[in-house]
């Protein structure tokens, strides 16, 4: 789902007048989170109360953004990627891996140093039960090479990658 929405995003954006999008609910299986009570029907939506969904982590990581880029993947059908920028012209690169097997991916960033955030199944677990605490992880901090950043992707992961 994290990776559908920001791919769907990202395509929107290669439109051009994007002013707004509305997608999913708040809380439930149609949702961004669990509700507090938790699913209605646990043996077709296994979740616990009040955790996020992946997909909360795509619209929270591009909240404080006010800009859209198209960003173009060479294999769109296995990696989608997404730019935004604030008023004080910060960059962050969302990417999101389709598949299921381990895929380095290479981004043109140009020279720069960047801190790199993974959502996986490493961290999967913390990331939706404590988004806030996940959010605030500095991340691996990696410098360019020949104006690219290096990431590393577990299964359909992403990568919340901030250009400094």
């Amino acid at each position: 789902g994290a990776g559908w929405t920001l791919g769907s995003i990202a395509r929107l954006a290669l439109e051009g007048n994007l002013h707004s999008l509305t997608y999913y609910e708040t809380t439930g299986w149609r949702g961004v989170m669990e509700t507090e009570t938790g699913s209605p029907l646990p043996d077709q939506f296994c979740s616990l109360p009040g955790m996020v969904f992946p997909l909360y982590h795509v619209f929270a990581e591009i909240a404080d953004f006010d800009r859209i880029y198209p960003t173009h993947s060479s294999h769109p059908l296995q990696v989608e990627g997404l730019t935004v920028v604030d008023a004080k012209d910060r960059r962050r690169i969302l990417v999101a891996y389709l598949l299921g097997e381990p895929q380095e991916v290479k981004i043109k960033t140009g020279t720069c140093q960047a801190r790199i955030r993974y959502l996986d199944e490493r961290n999967a677990e913390s990331a939706l039960l404590e988004p806030e605490s996940f959010r605030s992880q500095p991340g691996e901090t990696q410098n360019s090479v020949s104006g690219k950043i290096e990431l590393q992707l577990l299964p359909f992961a992403l990568a919340f990658v901030d250009v400094v």
